[in-house]
């Protein structure tokens, strides 16, 4: 299952805008509800695709995919 968008908007916006939408790369917005894993080496999808990660964002990925979860949870955000 792998979708490519078009957007007229720029992929920051795009990804500020749509809240199951984080930014991974310079070049990738993930839907976060596709994220099998996260490592330093990229980011596995449930397709079975691995995208590349900018360094600083793995931590802060992780973060937001621990949020979904416990919101899924509880009903809750943090």
């Amino acid at each position: 299952w792998k979708r490519t968008f078009k957007i007229k908007k720029s992929l920051h916006k795009f990804c500020e805008e749509n809240k199951d939408f984080y930014r991974i790369h310079k070049s990738f917005c993930v839907n976060i509800n596709a994220v099998k894993s996260v490592s330093q080496k990229g980011v596995l999808l449930l397709n079975g695709t691995t995208l590349p990660v900018r360094k600083g964002e793995v931590k802060s990925l992780k973060f937001v995919l621990k949020n979904k979860i416990f919101s899924l949870l509880f009903n809750f955000s943090l």
